[in-house]
This record gives C-alpha cells, sequence and structure tokens, in this order.
C-alpha cells in the first residue's frame, strides 16, 4: 500500500491541469414486474436515461454533475421522462475545500449530503479504463428508505491518480484522482462509465445554486417539501 500512494503523490506533483469537463454514460439493471417480466414504464424509462449525456465540470476545488436534458426529443410521457431522470441520479455540487456536497432534487429542493466526507477503502486491485491505469475503491453508503429503515448500499469506484481531482458522477467524491467508473450495487444496479475527459489549464468558476439547503431527513419529515 505505501507504493500506492507513492504513486498518488507522484501523480500530483506532475499533474498542471487546473479544470476540465469529464463526460459519462450510464448503464441501468433491467426493470421487471413480480411476474419477471420486463416493467413497460420502467423500462421505458431506463432507455432514455441511457441515452442521456452525464456532465462533471470542475476546477481546482469545486465540482457540478449533471445530465445534459435531451428528453424533449424523447416521443413519451412525463410520467417516463421524470422516472428516468430519478434514475439518472443526483444533480450534485462539491466543494472539496469545505467538505461540502448539495443534491439538487428532482422537485429543486437543495440537500446536504449526509456523508459530504465519504470513507472510501481504497484496494491493491487494478485495470485500465482508455489510457488510465485505475485503482479500485469502496465505500458502504447508508440511507433512509420512504419506510424509515436504515439501508446501506456498496459503492465501488475506479479512479485514476494520474488525473489528482477528488471528483467523481452523481455525488460521489473524495478520492486521490477522477473517477472514471463506478457502480452503485443496490437493488438495481447503476454504473457510470467515461466516455471523455477535456483538461484546461485555465479554472473556470463553478456557480452554486442559491436558496436554503435543508437535510435529507428534514426533506423526509416536511411534507410540503415534498409535494412541490
Amino acid at each position: 500500500m505505501k507504493n500506492i500512494f507513492i504513486f498518488f503523490l507522484f501523480s500530483i506533483s506532475m499533474f498542471s491541469q487546473k479544470s476540465g469537463i469529464a463526460y459519462y454514460g450510464i448503464m441501468l439493471s433491467e426493470y421487471k414486474d413480480k411476474n419477471g417480466k420486463n416493467d413497460d414504464m420502467l423500462s421505458g424509462a431506463k432507455k432514455i436515461a441511457e441515452n442521456q449525456n452525464f456532465i462533471l465540470e470542475f476546477n481546482e476545488v469545486q465540482s457540478h454533475f449533471y445530465f445534459k436534458d435531451e428528453m424533449k426529443n424523447e416521443n413519451v410521457t412525463d410520467l417516463i421522462k421524470g422516472v428516468a431522470i430519478i434514475l439518472s441520479g443526483n444533480e450534485n455540487y462539491y466543494d472539496n475545500s469545505k467538505h461540502l456536497s448539495i443534491n439538487k432534487h428532482v422537485d429543486g429542493v437543495l440537500l446536504k449530503d449526509r456523508d459530504s466526507i465519504k470513507i472510501w477503502e481504497i484496494k491493491k486491485e487494478t485495470k485500465m479504463i482508455g489510457d488510465y491505469l485505475c485503482y479500485k475503491a469502496e465505500y458502504t453508503k447508508k440511507y433512509k428508505g420512504y419506510n424509515n429503515t436504515e439501508k446501506s448500499k456498496l459503492i465501488t469506484a475506479w479512479f485514476a491518480p494520474s488525473l489528482p481531482l477528488p471528483f467523481g458522477p452523481n455525488g460521489y467524491n473524495g478520492l486521490p484522482g477522477l473517477i472514471l467508473e463506478l457502480i452503485e450495487n443496490g437493488n438495481k444496479n447503476k454504473r457510470y462509465f467515461l466516455k471523455s475527459v477535456e483538461l484546461k489549464k485555465t479554472p473556470f468558476e463553478i456557480k452554486f445554486p442559491k436558496g436554503k439547503v435543508i437535510t435529507e431527513d428534514e426533506y423526509m419529515k416536511n411534507s410540503s417539501y415534498i409535494q412541490r
């Protein structure tokens, strides 16, 4: 493990770009009904979500993750489009210097990530993603379901130390390298994969949204937010 961290430090010292844009795609599990057949609504939403482009903009300390909404060209109902947005994940703003992570909910409410500082376990496993040597890391995400029970799911990330930026898709941040692939292992698996990355030497500003930021617990308890 000592050699791994020496490699991390070497990568940071050689890196000069201060900002950039990473483009991701998404793959979702198949959705079945209780009889084991494809759920038409969820399958339609899955197809739309997988046709979107997911964008991670970042500078030296901040990032903004969102998807480029191209659903207006899809000939489907508003309900299926809404489900596709939910399946696509969270729009996220992250400030590494403040350890602040804010998710913008589908209804516009700003939620403070309950785990802004994520405790990752870096593994020895490696693989190549494109031209980048990536290391595996795991994080157990704990959350509350709608029945108010504590739940958890395993998050697996593959990050590139040669891109020493602590950012990733869907609000998963804090590793010593840009996350190029991320897998959410829950009831339904979700996988983000890198399509391309553009690095820039000139930093640009990440504009955080204005408005009240509440906790996830406040959101779940306050029906007025849910009805928006």
